[in-house]
């Protein structure tokens, strides 16, 4: 069973979720939160992955937010409306285990936290691309 805590300011989101998640058979829901502090502060941590929306409403910083995350314990996957390469990159060297945009059905969603739950890494495929031709050394890693 995968433990997941989302951080998102959405509450319909953080709704959809819930009601989603009740469904899958090998993901338990642990928590949700708004804000990275929020979720560090509650009985939700350790999560096996930390799905976190890029930009939240407290405007933390979203490298920050990874770092924070990932010194839990935690694999992270970061889901956003930001189709970013380089903030994509970022949120990678900070320790992010995927990093997939909004765009996304519910599906590819559940089979990410899969993929970064089991140590791998997932991206939604217009930042690989963009990555693809990124030859900096710490460049995200693709399969």
């Amino acid at each position: 069973m995968i433990a997941v805590s989302v951080v998102d300011d959405d509450r319909m989101l953080l709704d959809g979720l819930t009601a989603w998640f009740s469904g899958v058979t090998d993901i338990r829901l642990a928590g949700t939160a708004r804000t990275v502090t929020e979720l560090l502060s509650g009985a939700h941590v350790p999560a096996d992955v930390v799905i976190l929306d890029l930009l939240l409403a407290d405007r933390s910083d979203p490298i920050g937010n990874v770092r924070r995350l990932v010194a839990t314990g935690s694999r992270v996957l970061v889901v956003s409306v930001i189709t970013s390469p380089s903030m994509g990159a970022q949120v990678v060297r900070a320790g992010a285990g995927g990093y997939l945009t909004k765009d996304h059905d519910l599906g590819v969603l559940t089979s990410a936290v899969r993929e970064v739950a089991a140590r791998g890494s997932t991206h939604s495929p217009e930042l690989a691309l963009c990555w693809l031709s990124d030859r900096a050394a710490d460049r995200p890693v693709l399969s």
